[in-house]
């Protein structure tokens, strides 16, 4: 994280703290998630942007399945230009352990493959 991102953060951490202290508990719950939805569409957003500047480069994103859609977040101009969500990634291997349980569960018991310890 370059120095202008610390600084950023830490001034969007004082913020928050002090407009948890001043509103009560279910309008500062409110806030926080509308905030958490407004940055997640944008980094959907982005992210869409990103993958359309990517084909245009040569350089497709790629959708694997089970992958939710990809979420990317512009940074400072030092350092990185952007970084890529990294919860994704677990989301992706969720969503194919969850199917792969599904599949296991909907077979015939003759076909199950029962691995030898």
């Amino acid at each position: 994280m370059s120095t202008a991102d610390a600084i950023l953060f830490g001034n969007f951490k004082k913020a928050r703290e002090e407009a948890h202290h001043n509103a009560t508990a279910t309008r500062f719950k409110a806030a926080r998630q509308a905030c958490v939805m407004a940055r997640t569409n944008a980094a959907v957003g982005c992210g869409a942007n990103y993958c359309k500047a990517n084909n245009i480069c040569g350089k497709p994103c790629g959708h694997k399945w089970g992958q939710a859609g990809l979420q990317v977040i512009p940074m400072q101009p030092v350092g990185k230009m952007f970084y890529k969500v990294q919860s994704l990634t677990h989301k992706e291997k969720l969503n194919k352990e969850r199917r792969s349980k599904e599949v296991q569960r909907d077979l015939p018991p003759a076909l199950l493959v029962i691995p030898v310890p």
